[in-house]
């Protein structure tokens, strides 16, 4: 996030115009805004807010110390005020979003769609991208898996980047021709208003399952923070999921302006899935639309990405393609890295990489796999669960692999501060017997 110092004024004005913005001491020609303290090199100027764990003005002199040209620090008080290289700005952790919208000149015309839910959010993200691409509009997609354009990812580290990092993102792409972004809107970031400063066009919700209890604490936080996406004002349409309970809940506080599309198996959603018929290479199905039934393909492994994949579609249909163009295109979507990839086969074992992290994640997983395998197969399951992260989920997701699977291993996946060890019994805690279960906990070893 590099930038001038006549870029750093310029915006500082623009967001706190009513304010007198004293004279900014010397500054390199060329600035890095950085929130963690730790990955600050000298002339980097230090951007010092609450977060949920931190507060950032508690590193303030260390960053100094680190060599930091300036110092941008979150004050309750209304005004501005210059004390050394630490600059003291109202309201500076909700402002953050507006701030970076203005130094990385994001275009108001950039059509940005925003997904949220527990399970299928990098999918439905990467298969909008992918249809908006053939179908003649650059995109670009903000996850989990990365940034930037379908098949050009770069790392981002976070699902949901924070405000500055995300509008820096957004800018980016923009200069790169992008018109189109899909976005995973995850509920720490929306709880978190990392979003507040984005101009969100399509707001589309997959599903809600447990998940982020640590941080949630219930359910109903957990579905509220998820529902703040379809109170936006600036929302035009929604795009929900029609088979989940909590569809309802999510639309409940839209603007009643807003134009709702609904996928799934129910007879008043948009796109209805009438036949489904899996088979080795993907499946097919036959939907009915508003212009009347049509025969979907997808080389795609799974029922749940026929939910992706129609969700991903009824956006483009919301935003004005023709239907018989998006079903074409959806023939060639590609699956997303780490969700439900294929690899082996002919005289070899089948092998799926999924990302699966949920007890319902799990189940579908394993579920889609049970359809595509036929009667003679044999389904063994290799999974772990992340340290730091909800610990009711892990009897839960060993339950849901010995309902589904034949055989299972378990092993580590990433736990973090926490014992390895302990994470894995807690996950043995959830078995009954009923299946063969190995305990590996070196991955290479377990796989």
């Amino acid at each position: 996030m590099t930038i001038c110092p006549e870029q750093l004024r310029k915006a500082l004005h623009h967001v706190w115009p009513s304010a007198s913005l004293p004279a900014l001491p010397d500054l390199p020609q060329q600035l890095n805004l950085i929130t963690d303290s730790r990955k600050l090199t000298e002339g980097d100027v230090f951007v010092a807010v609450p977060g949920s764990q931190r507060d950032g003005r508690e590193y303030i002199e260390q960053a100094l110390a680190s060599g930091a040209s300036l110092v941008l620090a979150h004050t309750k008080e209304s005004d501005v005020r210059l004390e050394g290289q630490v600059l003291f700005l109202p309201h500076l952790s909700l402002r953050l979003g507006e701030l970076g919208r203005t130094l990385f000149d994001v275009p108001s015309g950039l059509e940005i769609i925003a997904v949220t839910g527990t399970n299928g959010k990098s999918s439905v993200t990467h298969y909008i991208a992918e249809l908006s691409e053939q179908l003649g509009t650059a995109a670009g997609v903000i996850g989990t898996l990365g940034v930037g354009r379908p098949g050009k990812l770069l790392e981002s580290g976070l699902t949901t980047p924070g405000p500055l990092a995300l509008q820096a993102t957004l800018g980016e792409l923009a200069r790169q021709g992008v018109k189109r972004v899909a976005l995973e809107a995850s509920s720490h970031a929306l709880d978190q208003q990392r979003l507040d400063a984005v101009n969100v066009n399509v707001g589309v919700f997959t599903n809600l399952t447990r998940d982020h209890l640590d941080y949630h604490g219930s359910m109903a936080a957990y579905a509220a923070a998820k529902a703040k996406l379809f109170r936006r004002t600036e929302l035009a349409l929604a795009v929900v999921n029609g088979d989940d309970p909590l569809a309802r809940l999510m639309l409940a506080g839209c603007d009643e302006n807003v134009r709702v599309l609904a996928t799934g198996s129910d007879e008043a959603v948009t796109l209805r899935v009438l036949d489904w018929q899996p088979h080795a290479l993907g499946q097919q199905a036959l939907i009915a639309t508003p212009e009347g039934e049509k025969a979907l393909q997808l080389g795609l492994v799974g029922r749940f990405n026929l939910d992706n994949a129609l969700l991903a579609m009824a956006v483009l249909y919301g935003l004005g393609e023709p239907l018989d163009a998006i079903f074409e295109a959806a023939a060639a979507l590609s699956p997303v890295s780490g969700r439900m990839a294929c690899y082996g086969g002919n005289n070899a074992p089948s092998v799926v990489v999924d990302y699966a992290h949920t007890p319902d994640a799990l189940q579908s997983a394993l579920g889609a796999l049970r359809a595509h395998l036929g009667s003679q197969g044999k389904l063994w399951c290799l999974f772990g669960c992340g340290g730091e992260r909800d610990t009711g989920k892990r009897a839960e997701m060993a339950k849901v692999a010995e309902q589904l699977a034949d055989h299972v291993v378990v092993t580590d996946d990433n736990p973090r501060s926490e014992s390895a060890e302990q994470i894995r019994q807690q996950i043995h805690a959830g078995f009954a017997g009923s299946v063969p279960v190995d305990d590996r906990g070196d991955r290479r070893q377990a796989i």
